[in-house]
Formats: C-alpha cells, structure tokens, sequence
C-alpha cells in the first residue's frame, strides 16, 4: 500500500500500514486497523515528526488554540491522512479550522469535494484533487470498524457500510460457528486493551440461503424477551452479511462436558448441580413453548455449559432453527417438519416419511433421552454411554424402533413403532442400582420411562408439567425429604449393557 501523492513514506506511514497493524476481518474480509493500536500509533509527538517542518507545527499551534487536544481527537482522520499520503500542514489546518473530529466520520462526496454528513453539511479539504478525495473515501473504513459493546441489555443489530469491516481481535477456528475474539469496548474506550470478550459467529454463505438466516433471525428476536438464564441468546445481527454473534461457550457442550470430566469423582454436589441444571433446562423449554416455539433439535451437542458462579450454568443452543409459531400445534392445520434433527435424540414421530405436524411433546422425548444418558454418565463414564449408543443397533441409534407389522394407519402409526429393546434394558438395570433406588435419581429414571419416553406423543409429559415437576423434585431434595443419591452404597459391577466393545465395521474386502 502506497501514498497517493506526497513527500516519502514516514515511520507513521509504516507503522499504520504495518502487517502486524493492519488485520483482515474474517466475516467481511475487509482490511481494518484497530482501534487500540491507533491509540498507540497515533500521537501528538509522532505527527510533529510526520510533518518534518518545525516551522509547519509552529504556524499551526500558533493560529489554532489547543492544537494537540484537537489532533487527540482527530486519530482516525490523520491516520488516513497519513496512509494516502496527505499529512501536511495544509490538511492539518483544514482539520483544525473546521472543528472535524473523528465523530465526522464516515465523509461523504458533494461532487468532487468532501464534506460532512451532518448539518450543517461541511465541506473540507477542499483544495484536494479528485483523485484524493476518491482515495480518502475509500481508505476511511480502514479505521471505522467498530468495537461492539456486548453489555447492553438489547442484542445489537449492527448497521454498517458493506465497505466497513468488523473489529475481532482473533479467529482461532473455522468451524460452522467461528470462535473469535472481540475487544472490550469499556476497556477500549479507556485505552487499557482490558480483556477480549469470546463470541462464536454464525454465517449463512451462499445465496440461498438468505432465507435461513432471516428465519432464524426473527426467531432470535422472538425468543429474546424470554427471562430464562438456561437460554442461549444471540449479541447480535448484520444484515449486510448474514451472520449472527452469539456468546462463546469456552467450555464447550454437554457431550464435552462429559467426555472431558469421565474419570473424575462422582461426588454429590455434582449430582445437586445436575438436577438444578435439568430443572433450569426443563424451564428454558416451557417458555419456549409459552410462545409456541418447538426447538426440534434438542440433544447433548446443542447444550452448552458456561461458566458462571462456582460451577456453571446448561444453556439451550440453537434456538433460531425451531420453528415458531403463530398458534400452538394442535390448532393449526398447516403441516411442518424439522428438518435439522439429530437421529439419536428425534422422537418417533421422525420414522413417519410425512410431512405431518408434530406437536411440542416431540422436545420432552428428546429431554427423555438426555436425563437418562446424563444418570448414565453420573453412575458409571463416558464409556457407559458410548456403550448403551452402540446397543441400540438401529441404523441412527435411536431410542425407538419400527415393528415390521406391515403398513399402518397414518392416524394410529405409533402402533407401527416401538421402544428399542436396549432403551427399556437401561432403564430396569438403572433403576436397580443400589445407589438409585429410593432417590431423587430413581423418581427421574421413573419419570422418563412412564411420561417422556413413550411413542405416542399425545401421552408425553408436556414441558411446563416437567418443569413443575422438576422444580417439585429439587425443592424436596433441598429440603431433605428425598435423598439425592445413595452415594455411599458400593458401586456394583457395570452391567453388560455399559461396557461392551463397539461392534467391528463388516469386513468389505474380498
């Protein structure tokens, strides 16, 4: 990058064009510089250099009352002055004589002339070519990329120029959702750096998928004026770009948490916590349903853990692809379909190869599959779990499978439709796990077998019983009218069913 015209390229000039200066937004691809290294770039002492006319500086301190003061708030003008090449007394004397300030920013065309947006509309620097002004304008977005304030209580929706990039300190992985880095901007505006805050930024690529993004959206902005701290709720918007800011679970999801903490000790506030968390859980989804929202993709991946307080706090993830509607499923006739589930944690309304509605009870199966493999993890590891997937040999894992009875009533197909064997086997060898019986974890095992896991849709437990219900449980734990867990009892040998080896792929060779 070259000055347009002028004398030699300053040490200025360098250290603003520097590569460890200038950095690539990784969602607009636009070149920006930070806003913490103008501050350190940017000063009074290295302008005067810049200038290389002792007489320049005296002439303008001379003619203009607190010169420096106005060049402090003028960082990002210069700056730009600097890289095309126009840092001369001439500009400096525009800059100062019009009070323009960094809040002046963006500048606009008046035909070949610049001039601010507000009124009175001013115009400066106005002995510049065409050629400059065209190059101010373009180079101006180098240093207006934003720093978002995440602490506000409203997400952002982030109204940008399509040329003006977003600040992001870091992008530490391509993933669906990029885990990166953004500056405080409480701290920023303090000049200290202070501590990055971590967001994950989903984008919507290709052309059609515009569609999506505006679903999902809309969806955000219903679902952000629910009071639920087990919600995962986005930071911001850019429509210019389609993509959504959300916050960073460093920790990862439910399925992480698990697989990182196998090994450790099962003690009880560990098994307190876990019943606080799936009572918070269970609450998150019976707001959501208050609004007729079915998330329709519930399972440990799509559960992220956040630390908060001593422990941390399970958050329901991927909100913006349930489906929302304007009257709740049994009033409506209009047929719908989740096409983002997970086939291990889908309820058997998935095996029906229709477009048939499906009701909000189609999350409670869901929830019926996680609370047991979460009891699973809690009395024996990681290795139980991946044991219990690899009995349920159906083609997804499922925890139900399809009889061959030959066709079925469309209106009566869950007669078609079974529990998996292996799912009923777990829940009998739990159940008669000395540490279970008598407890909080036994009146959970009983409540996913008789009122979450059932085929019939109808005769699951709605969200806000379950939550009621769990809300009930935990309050007789506190209170200690039912033990938690009997976590003194000798741990028995792991059923068969916990521990057997994942099955050899069929040999393809001949």
């Amino acid at each position: 990058m070259a000055p347009a015209k002028g004398p030699a390229p300053t040490s200025l000039y360098k250290d603003l064009t520097a590569s460890e200066t200038m950095r690539k937004c990784m969602i607009t691809d636009k070149k920006y510089i930070p806003q913490q290294k103008l501050l350190e770039i940017v000063t009074v002492s290295k302008v005067k250099t810049a200038l290389r006319s002792r007489r320049s500086w005296l002439r303008l301190s001379l003619r203009h009352h607190g010169l420096n003061d106005k060049l402090l708030q003028a960082r990002k003008l210069i700056a730009v002055l600097v890289i095309i090449g126009q840092l001369n007394e001439d500009s400096l004397k525009s800059l100062a004589s019009t009070a323009l300030t960094d809040n002046d920013l963006p500048l606009c065309a008046n035909g070949d002339r610049l001039q601010t947006h507000h009124k009175p509309k001013t115009v400066v620097f106005p002995k510049w070519e065409e050629a400059t002004v065209a190059a101010f304008l373009e180079k101006q977005w180098i240093v207006l990329a934003p720093i978002l304030d995440f602490k506000g209580k409203c997400p952002i929706e982030v109204e940008l120029d399509k040329e003006c990039a977003l600040e992001f300190s870091e992008c530490f992985a391509e993933l669906p959702k990029n885990r990166v880095t953004v500056p405080d901007a409480d701290a920023h505006s303090k000049g200290n750096g202070g501590n990055p805050y971590l967001v994950a930024i989903k984008k919507f690529k290709s052309a059609k998928s515009l569609h999506d993004y505006e679903h999902e959206r809309d969806n955000l902005r219903e679902i952000y004026g629910i009071d639920n701290n087990h919600l995962v709720k986005h930071l911001a918007t850019r429509d210019q770009i389609r993509c959504i800011i959300f916050p960073w679970a460093i920790h990862g999801d439910l399925k992480q948490f698990w697989e990182d903490r196998s090994a450790s000790a099962r003690e009880l506030p560990m098994f307190i916590w876990f019943i606080e968390q799936l009572a918070g859980l269970a609450s998150a989804l019976r707001e959501l349903h208050k609004i007729n929202c079915r998330h329709g993709d519930l399972k440990p991946s799509n559960i992220f853990y956040f630390s908060e307080k001593d422990t941390g706090v399970l958050k329901i993830a991927d909100v913006g692809i349930s489906r929302v509607h304007q009257e709740s499923t049994d009033q409506r006739e209009k047929e719908t379909v989740t096409t983002a589930s997970t086939r291990a944690y889908e309820g058997p309304e998935a095996s029906q190869q229709t477009l048939a509605p499906r009701s909000r009870t189609y999350d409670c199966w869901s929830m019926g599959c996680i609370i047991l493999e979460f009891i699973i993890w809690l009395l024996y590891d990681q290795q139980a779990l991946n044991s219990f997937r690899w009995s349920r040999d159906s083609t997804w894992n499922s925890y139900y499978r399809v009889k061959n009875l030959g066709p079925t009533s469309q209106n009566r197909w869950w007669e078609g439709v079974e529990r998996h064997p292996s799912t009923d086997k777990a829940i009998k060898l739990v159940l008669k796990d000395a540490r279970v019986r008598g407890t909080a974890l036994q009146e959970l095992v009983n409540l996913v077998d008789s009122k979450l896991l059932l085929i019939n849709p109808k005769q699951r437990l709605l969200a806000a019983d379950l939550a009621e219900r769990l809300k009930g449980l935990l309050g007789r734990c506190k209170r200690g009218q039912t033990p938690w867990v009997h976590n003194n009892e000798v741990r028995p040998t792991v059923p068969p069913i916990f521990r057997q080896e994942r099955p050899k792929a069929p040999d393809t060779t001949f």
